[in-house]
């Protein structure tokens, strides 16, 4: 993967982490899209979805902080970001499993809203919008995304999109159009 589409996906990445845009990605970023995810879908922190999306969010920030968090600050500046991503999720190639995965997997499952394995074109919608993704780039993920042109994404094929968009070489690869163009 060339540097500069690395360094574009890891900076969007890093932007929608970055929730109130301060510049630093803090817990409560991750816990302010969460209340957006749960918002987007009508979903209450107490129900089983949202207790779900809030304990795996504050997981997710526990591995975070501990991983990429060389100053100490209880925060997460771009710099160690982008070291953190790189080493984690692309030099080691674990770190999307063990940083990534449950929270994506947890994401799936609250945008899957009747629990059919399946998200619709309006669910996904609903889901990137929560990332901040512009209407135009959301129509341009789902069209890439749904390669088997059924009109809807399985639980397998956004997985798999998540994690060819954070641990690929290729530039090619679908999975980065998960977010639409980069």
């Amino acid at each position: 993967m060339s540097a500069s589409l690395l360094e574009r996906k890891i900076r969007r990445c890093f932007d929608h982490l970055d929730v109130n845009r301060d510049g630093q990605i803090q817990a409560g970023d991750l816990m302010a899209l969460a209340s957006r995810l749960m918002s987007n879908f009508g979903v209450v922190p107490d129900s089983p979805k949202g207790r779900q999306l809030v304990s795996t969010f504050e997981d997710w920030w526990t591995k975070l902080v501990v991983a990429m968090d060389t100053s100490g600050d209880a925060q997460i500046s771009p710099a160690e970001f982008e070291k953190g991503m790189i080493a984690a999720w692309i030099t080691d190639g674990q770190g999307y499993e063990q940083f990534f995965h449950p929270a994506a997997d947890a994401i799936v499952a609250l945008s899957d809203t009747d629990g059919d394995g399946i998200v619709t074109r309006y669910e996904f919608q609903r889901f990137q919008e929560a990332f901040g993704t512009p209407p135009e780039k959301i129509d341009e993920a789902f069209e890439h995304l749904d390669a088997d042109d059924d009109g809807f994404l399985s639980r397998e094929e956004i997985l798999r999109a998540f994690h060819e968009y954070y641990t690929t070489d290729s530039a090619d690869n679908p999975g980065n159009l998960l977010y639409g163009s980069i």
